[in-house]
């Protein structure tokens, strides 16, 4: 809570990783960043008031996030990007400034009963051909 940069980085994990439980709030980037990690779970977090996006997947990546709070963050709830894969199992996002969840460069993931309250957009893609996911209630 209150850090200078991300709340939670986890860089270059290749076993499992998994944050489970935690409440990740007021950090200047974004609540988690995770980069090169090859199977890491958060389960029941709750991430706000990120400067940035709250949880922020990136490098290839390949992450699952379930039953997890993201709300009021300054960018994007969730952000997947660079040939990452995300898969959100339920959980709310919600009053992020950004998208709810936004896909780009490459990323891909599934939804899968994800709630969503006051988001300019709920789920954005691009470029729309680059970028595949599956949204289901």
């Amino acid at each position: 809570t209150g850090n200078k940069k991300h709340g939670i980085f986890v860089n270059e994990c290749k076993g499992k990783s998994k944050i489970s439980g935690d409440t990740i709030k007021s950090n200047k980037q974004c609540g988690i960043a995770v980069q090169k990690g090859n199977n890491v779970t958060i389960n029941s977090a709750k991430i706000s008031k990120s400067g940035k996006n709250g949880i922020y997947i990136f490098k290839k990546s390949k992450v699952t996030i379930n039953k997890c709070t993201v709300s009021n963050n300054k960018k994007d709830g969730i952000y997947s990007t660079l040939s990452s894969t995300t898969n959100i199992k339920k959980g709310t996002v919600s009053k992020n400034k950004g998208n709810g969840i936004y896909y780009t460069n490459k990323a891909k993931g599934s939804i899968n009963g994800v709630k969503f309250r006051k988001i300019r957009k709920r789920v954005f893609t691009s470029p729309k051909k680059s970028a595949k996911s599956r949204l289901q209630k």
